[in-house]
């Protein structure tokens, strides 16, 4: 099938939900066939004092985690600058190619946040590999809708210019809803787009 890598902030044996989730989607693709590589951090979400290993081996996954501070994640401030370690990292993983050969699709979450403005760099030194991104967390939208910006401010139309830029460079954008999807497309990606709603996702008319 060829080499899959999964870029998302909590993975196994974390018990978020959206850890989960991607976990899930690791395990399921490596039955199918793929070889899949996990780039995640080292921090549980919910507990401080844990740490996990560097590496690990789970069902065929080959989970490499990146040590990042050991900031709260209950804090807005330190929740971004965390978000900026963790795109960095990303971000210059794509130069280590004796480490990460051959990385045929990449596929990137949303936590966290604007983890997609690591796409860019990968497109640039790596412009064949196809790029998915599993779209849980819509930004701006989420912030102007929890009122942490104001849809008119120059911050939130510059994030979205930067989004829209990103979302173009995607092969491939799956979405959570029909209402998602909606949102999605005002962002005019040209990306070829799928829905799939998290089993924890109920979504209401």
């Amino acid at each position: 099938m060829g080499r899959v890598l999964v870029l998302y902030h909590y993975f196994h044996p974390d018990n978020v939900v959206s850890a989960i989730h991607y976990s899930h989607l690791a395990e399921d693709l490596r039955a199918r066939g793929w070889d899949v590589v996990v780039l995640t951090s080292n921090r549980s979400r919910h507990d401080r004092s844990i740490s996990y290993p560097p590496r690990e081996q789970w069902n065929g996954v080959d989970i490499r985690r990146m040590w990042r501070p050991n900031f709260s994640q209950e804090s807005g401030l330190w929740r971004l600058i965390t978000a900026k370690w963790m795109v960095l990292a990303w971000s210059f993983a794509a130069l280590r190619k004796r480490s990460l050969p051959d990385i045929d699709v990449m596929i990137v979450g949303t936590d966290p946040v604007m983890s997609i403005a690591c796409i860019p760099f990968w497109k640039l030194v790596r412009p064949r590999t196809k790029v998915v991104h599993w779209c849980f967390d819509l930004f701006p939208d989420i912030a102007i809708a929890d009122g942490m910006l104001k849809e008119s401010s120059p911050v939130a139309k510059i994030i979205k210019k930067v989004c829209a830029w990103i979302y173009r460079k995607c092969d491939l954008i799956v979405d959570t809803s029909p209402c998602q999807r909606d949102r999605l497309k005002t962002y005019i990606a040209t990306a070829r787009h799928a829905t799939c709603t998290p089993w924890a996702v109920v979504e209401p008319p």
